[in-house]
This record gives structure tokens, C-alpha cells and sequence, in this order.
């Protein structure tokens, strides 16, 4: 009686050789005291100073206030998905909601008027920042935006502090949804002396909906206190679908 035997040794030379095309699993990553000069700043209607914004269509304002329209692109093609992550489309901002109680907005430029005095630090990165505090006079200024985050996976928000004065009481918060994810005082100015990186761990909020990302700062009268904050990003990793299909390789391979 002729038996068939079945050829294990080719079945796993395939199975191997499957192995080999396979793509290898990868990770996507959706001195002096400063002191601001205040101006008066052109700002829109529509920011309240209780953080709200009144409906404003943010697409319909253009970098110098007109009424130019701005596509929703990220800001890295591959990994950040804040929009304008370091404010370099200037002010009013098409892409973040702001305002200032002495300024009309935080956000600042090496070359904008009310930014013209005590420079250093200045940005992170790029030209333009967002500079909290600054006047001896009671201040309180915010920047948001509805970011949208992918679903699933672990999702990160950096960001870059510096406290270069702290001289009065203050604080700087970062919230989602309303929710508080960070907060510096006065009293951590020693922690940033220079720019340093925030990283919080947000994956909590990677369901694939829109959340609020909101930073805002008090600072008391009196004496100076400054929040410096540049390159705000959010990261999404997840992990590659080939994960899945290597253990099964493997294990057709012990059959």
C-alpha cells in the first residue's frame, strides 16, 4: 500500500519565506524682567474673556484680520495634530481662539509691538509664541482649539514651557474638555528656566472625536511673572496591523 507523505519541509520553507515579506511592525505617529508694551490689537468680536467664543467661525479669519479662507491642514504631515502647533500664522490666529485681558491676545512675535521690549527667551521655535503674563497690571489670557484625535492607541501632548521671570503670584493651566492636565505656578520657576518639554499622556481622549485643548494664565498686579509656551503638539502611536499576522506566521510554522 503506497502511503503520501505530506511535505512539512516545503510547507514551512513557504511559511518562512511568507515571514520574510512581511513588514516588520512599525509604530505611526498620527536678567531684567520681560515686560510686554500694551497696544491695542484688532481682535474679533467674538472672543469673550470667559473663554467662550461666541460661534466665531475660525476659517473666515485671515493672519491680519481679513476675511481669507484657511484650510484645515496639520501642522506636520505625519505626526502632530494640533493645528499651527507654534503659532507661526501670527494674529488674530486662524486656527486657535485667543484672548487678552491688556493685550488682546498672547500670542507674540520677535517683531510685534506689544512683544518689542525683553525678547529673550522669544520662541522656542520659529518666530511667533505665546507669552502669558508680562504687565504689572492683573492679566489673565488663554489660547484653544478643537483638536481632533485619532481613535485609539497612546496619545501624547508636548509642549515647551520656559518661566523666565516669577515675581508675582500666577499660573498657567492646560486643560481638555475642561478637564485640568497641567498646572505651573510662580513657584516652579526653577523647573523652567529654560525650555523644557511638558509631555502628558492623553490617550484617554483618542477616540477619534474632537476635544477642546485650552491653555490659560493669571498672573496678580504687582511685580512681573512670565509663562512662556511654544510647539504644541499632540501624537497619536498606534500600533501597525502586521502586529497581528506575525504570531500566526509563527505559529503555522510549529504545525
Amino acid at each position: 500500500m503506497n502511503l503520501k507523505i505530506k511535505p512539512v519541509q516545503q510547507y514551512r520553507i513557504i511559511c518562512f519565506l511568507l515571514l520574510l515579506f512581511i513588514i516588520t511592525p512599525e509604530f505611526s505617529v498620527e536678567g531684567a524682567h520681560l515686560r510686554k508694551v500694551p497696544v491695542t490689537l484688532a481682535q474679533p468680536s467674538d472672543f469673550l474673556a470667559n473663554g467662550t467664543n461666541g460661534g466665531l467661525n475660525i476659517s473666515d479669519i485671515g493672519s491680519a484680520g481679513s476675511t481669507t479662507s484657511f484650510p484645515m491642514v496639520l501642522s506636520s504631515a505625519t505626526d502632530c495634530y494640533v493645528q499651527d502647533s507654534g503659532f507661526e500664522a501670527g494674529t488674530p490666529n486662524p486656527y486657535w481662539y485667543e484672548d487678552s485681558t491688556n493685550f488682546g491676545s498672547p500670542l507674540c512675535n520677535t517683531a510685534y509691538p506689544s512683544c518689542s521690549e525683553g525678547l529673550a527667551p522669544g520662541p522656542h521655535s520659529g518666530s511667533w509664541w505665546a507669552w502669558f503674563g508680562g504687565t504689572g497690571l492683573r492679566e489673565y489670557s488663554w489660547v484653544e482649539q478643537n483638536v481632533r484625535f485619532p481613535a485609539g492607541g497612546t496619545a501624547t501632548l508636548d509642549f515647551y514651557l520656559v518661566i523666565p521671570d516669577a515675581a508675582t503670584p500666577a499660573y498657567l493651566r492646560v486643560f481638555l474638555d475642561g478637564n485640568l492636565l497641567f498646572e505651573a505656578t510662580e513657584a516652579d520657576a526653577d523647573s523652567y528656566t529654560n525650555y523644557s518639554l511638558v509631555s502628558l499622556d492623553v490617550s484617554a481622549y483618542a477616540d477619534g472625536g474632537f476635544h477642546l485643548l485650552r491653555f490659560e494664565a493669571t498672573t496678580e498686579a504687582g511685580d512681573i511673572t512670565n509663562f512662556f509656551v511654544d510647539d504644541i503638539c499632540v501624537t497619536v502611536t498606534t500600533p501597525n496591523s502586521t502586529t497581528t499576522v506575525i504570531p500566526l506566521i509563527f505559529l503555522l510554522l510549529l504545525y
